[in-house]
């Protein structure tokens, strides 16, 4: 039991000592390997060898779908595996280490990306790649990927979509590096393990395909993912689909009330409200290098000196003394000119508000460097090499526009020819500001300015000319994502010179390129317009309901109700200046105007016709301007079938009146004449009949006085009724007029712009 202690202090000690040893060997083969490691010359012994990278792609998540933009947000497992000739080394010289993990900031990495790149995700930093002794290199990461896809929602909610990943070097050709796959097409198309299967998307497949590219006499090799995926569809169903159908129902089951219930039209105006909020509430668910010595590797138990390689010879000659913080020309008089393309390859974001647009571009720099010249013949030959930007001189060339650093990824590379032409592409998210016109929303055209020019040097310095012709650069979409919600028709360029300060004889060169875009309508007039123009229709359709119904009142409150809410859910889609609003949106707050004046028409004449048999008769002036010259200008029937209806009334009172005195004629001469029979079988008395009749005559009397003015009243009723009618038909044209003149004003300045 005594030894125990002593045992456990002894093992416990071994184990100390060996990761201390372990501990001390990775030390001594991480400084036996980084130094003199060079991480701005492509890892090869041999220029002629291309570097071959192995990459896998797994997607892991589908993030966001963001149709109206054609983005797609995506969580992909991304891996490169490649060979860095100058990370070999023998395990039994350092304990049997076969495999250590470098900092990535301390070797050559490839300058891989996505093409559809335009957004810099959310991604976690790993800081560490594993090496392994013969020299490949595994960089595992996580990647969150912002990427243009071309989505067609037309089939939404079942729809399918096919997104491109194209992975490549921006800058090295096929010859330098070349792409392969690390596992086969089949595994990877059919492999959806680590998808989150649970989401709204389904992933089906993610078949892949290497092919080469050729640009401008060069080769380039990539590799494209096509992911497959398909909307799950029950959600939209039972939060879209169903509640239509069950509106459409309720709607088809108000037929079967009776034609004359008035509950109809209040039944179907609510329906038509329920669904115009129901419409407004989905819009947003619808859809860089030191001097080196050369590399001591143990081979066989044997030392022996490795010959130098070529990119490290040339690595060194051009970067022996090369200082980069002067213009590189042997001659100062001498003018670096610098050429500049750029292409458009999306419209992230127009911030009319904030008079800001965000925009995707691949720009491209070439200029010469005198400093960066050599001999082929001296160097195996080698005519082009990849070499860090941050070792060499580089143009301070801006955008005057800029306001915002963009998330553009970093390319560390560019590419230097023995004449010492320098190319330096690059992808840039590109936030500049812009003078945004909306009056014109939803059919306006934009034309942004994007100035390039040197912030510092004047032209003496550093000119800017354009690499390709003005017209190829114009008419060039051959990139550019053409499915979102702009269109780029062209692209204008101009090379100007500027002083800032009079009286100095050298000025600044610029050189403009004029971005103009325009915006496709149909989203907006599809959700914006045609539910105004519906609601718009509703009301004229509303004058034909009668002037007396009390419906007409109640419809047209309702349709000025659901115009409000209309309103105020679309307040947020129209775009709004500080010193302006666009047209569309005095065309809401007109046709609100004119709802209200309609509904205020309706009130008048409602007041008009309603109790009539309260009021007196009209004046003779009302009567002969609007029944007599407003019908002949309106063309109305209704003015002669009054006029018989009136002359009738009067002759029927006239015969009452004639006939009531025949009768009281006849009773008088009944009672003093002797003409008159008495019936045989009388048997009141003289005076009982003569008071029998006087209470008959006087019942009589009473019964015609109160048909008298009954007839009375009802020729007053009718003379206001057809005043009534005879208003609301001239204001109702009057209101149609109106409409139809501001539907015509609008929709050919909306054609005009649309097609200009």
């Amino acid at each position: 039991m005594a030894l125990l202690p002593f045992l456990f202090c002894l093992f416990a000690g071994g184990c100390a000592y060996t990761a201390s040893l372990q501990n001390s060997t990775l030390h001594q083969l991480m400084e036996k390997l980084l130094k003199n490691y060079n991480k701005g010359v492509r890892p090869v012994k041999n220029w002629t060898q291309p570097t071959t990278i192995y990459i896998d792609f797994i997607l892991h998540a589908v993030l966001e779908v963001d149709g109206q933009n054609q983005k797609l947000r995506t969580n992909i497992w991304y891996q490169q595996i490649w060979m860095d000739e100058f990370l070999i080394w023998n395990p039994a010289s350092f304990n049997g280490i076969n495999e250590i993990s470098l900092p990535v900031e301390t070797i050559w990495i490839p300058d891989i990306l996505i093409q559809e790149f335009i957004d810099v995700g959310r991604s976690p930093y790993m800081p560490y790649v594993y090496v392994n002794s013969s020299g490949h290199i595994k960089n595992y990461k996580p990647i969150q990927v912002v990427s243009a896809c071309r989505l067609e929602i037309y089939a939404f909610p079942f729809d399918k979509q096919n997104c491109t990943f194209t992975f490549c070097s921006w800058l090295h050709t096929v010859n330098d590096i070349n792409l392969k796959l690390w596992r086969s097409h089949e595994e990877i198309e059919n492999n959806t393990s680590a998808f989150l299967n649970d989401g709204e998307w389904e992933l089906l497949s993610v078949p892949s395909k290497y092919e080469k590219l050729y640009n401008e006499g060069r080769e380039y090799a990539q590799i494209q993912f096509n992911v497959v995926i398909r909307r799950r569809p029950l959600l939209y169903v039972i939060s879209l689909l169903l509640p239509s159908i069950f509106l459409m129902l309720v709607d088809v089951t108000s037929y079967f009330l009776p034609p004359n219930s008035s509950g109809r039209i209040t039944f179907k105006s609510s329906i038509l409200l329920g669904y115009t909020v129901f419409r407004m509430n989905l819009r947003d668910d619808l859809p860089a290098t030191a001097v080196t010595t050369p590399l001591i590797g143990q081979r066989s138990g044997n030392q022996t000196e490795s010959p130098r390689p070529g990119l490290l010879q040339l690595s060194d000659y051009l970067m022996t003394n090369y200082s980069k913080g002067v213009r590189p020309v042997r001659d100062w008089r001498k003018t670096t000119t610098v050429a500049i393309d750029v292409m458009v390859y999306a419209i992230l974001d127009v911030d009319e508000k904030n008079q800001v647009l965000t925009t995707y571009i691949w720009y491209r720099q070439i200029w010469t460097d005198e400093f960066l010249m050599w001999n082929p013949k001296n160097f195996d030959d080698i005519k082009q090499i990849s070499i860090p930007t941050a070792n060499i001189w580089v143009p301070d060339i801006l955008i005057n526009e800029f306001v915002d650093v963009g998330k553009s990824p970093d390319i560390p590379y560019v590419y230097v020819d023995y004449e010492g032409r320098v190319k330096n592409y690059k992808p840039i998210q590109v936030v500049t500001a812009c003078s945004l016109d909306i009056y014109n929303f939803p059919f306006d055209v934009q034309n942004c300015t994007f100035t390039f020019t040197s912030w510092l040097h004047n032209i003496q310095d550093i000119n800017i000319s354009l690499w390709r012709s003005a017209e190829l650069v114009k008419y060039d979409r051959s990139v550019f994502m053409n499915q979102g919600e702009w269109e780029l028709l062209y692209v204008d360029t101009q090379f100007n010179e500027f002083n800032l300060e009079r009286g100095l004889s050298a000025g600044y060169a610029e050189m403009r390129f004029f971005l103009v875009i325009r915006r496709r309508p149909l989203f907006y007039a599809v959700s914006l317009l045609l539910p105004s123009i519906f609601l718009m229709v509703m009301d004229i359709i509303g004058f034909y309901l009668p002037p007396d119904s009390g419906e007409r009142v109640s419809f047209k409150i309702t349709l000025l109700l659901g115009y409000s809410v209309f309103l105020i859910i679309v307040s947020d889609t129209l775009p709004a200046t500080a010193i302006g609003t666009p047209l569309i949106g005095v065309y809401f707050v007109v046709c609100m105007a004119l709802l209200v004046i309609s509904l205020t028409e309706t009130i008048l004449i409602v007041q008009l016709v309603h109790k009539q048999d309260l009021r007196s008769h009209a004046p003779e002036w009302v009567k002969s301007l609007i029944l007599d010259k407003a019908t002949v200008l309106l063309c109305l029937r209704n003015k002669t079938q009054f006029r018989s209806m009136r002359q009738h009334s009067e002759t029927s009172d006239n015969a009452r009146d004639r006939k009531d005195s025949m009768v009281q004629l006849n009773h008088f001469a009944c009672e003093n004449g002797t003409d008159c029979e008495k019936p045989l079988s009388s048997s009141l008395p003289q005076a009982d009949t003569h008071l029998t009749v006087d209470n008959i005559l006087h019942e009589i009397s009473a019964i015609r006085q109160f048909l008298e003015k009954r007839d009375e009243y009802r020729d007053i009723a009718k003379e206001w009724l057809q005043i009534g009618y005879v208003l609301d038909v001239l204001l109702f044209r009057v209101y149609l007029v109106a409409v139809l003149a501001y539907a015509i004003s609008l929709g050919t300045l909306w054609s005009i712009w649309q097609y200009s």
